[in-house]
């Protein structure tokens, strides 16, 4: 499960488990990954620390608040314009969706429209 927690600084840091590495999985080169691995061993968990409005926008993906919510959060704080906030915040929430550290949500009125679609 991913962690976070934001430091004296504000800033966020997210700490993500990484998997173990099987023997099973590794096939005809396991004796060399084998060395490989006692030399240099993978470490347990990986290390992420957002910048000032990387976190904001972190701590704003609560599942509450919509893509909207957060742009208009941050315009105001930032005095941005919109297109300054749009183009990059979609950008920075496909990375973390990409990493599999957030992911979205339909709102319920929608989704209940694909369904009525799909079912004709």
């Amino acid at each position: 499960m991913v962690e976070w927690k934001r430091d004296e600084e504000g800033k966020v840091n997210i700490t993500i488990p990484l998997k173990k590495f099987s023997s099973k999985d590794e096939g005809r080169s396991s004796k060399r990954r084998g060395l490989f691995s006692k030399l240099f061993p993978k470490p347990e968990e990986k290390h992420i620390q957002l910048d000032e409005i990387g976190s904001d926008v972190w701590e704003l993906c609560d599942g509450e608040r919509t893509v909207k919510d957060i742009v208009d959060h941050l315009c105001e704080k930032y005095k941005l314009l919109r297109r300054e906030v749009e183009v990059p915040l979609h950008s920075y929430l496909n990375s973390l969706v990409k990493r599999g550290l957030i992911g979205f949500i339909l709102p319920k009125d929608l989704e209940e429209r694909l369904k009525k679609m799909e079912s004709g």
